[in-house]
């Protein structure tokens, strides 16, 4: 609501592929959007767990 009174547009990110490291340092390119969503997930509860 808040936005709309201000005439602010939203922006969104969109995550079409996520890149990792593996064991031996190798790239992972991942596309599938149920992995990336479980990547993301996983990192924002890391990054939040951190600041405590």
């Amino acid at each position: 609501m808040i936005d709309s009174v201000l005439e602010r547009s939203q922006r969104r990110i969109v995550l079409d592929r996520s890149m990792s490291k593996g064991n031996n340092n190798e790239v992972i390119i991942t596309t599938s959007s149920n992995e990336i969503k479980r990547k993301v997930r996983q990192h924002l509860y890391e990054w939040m767990s951190g600041t405590n």
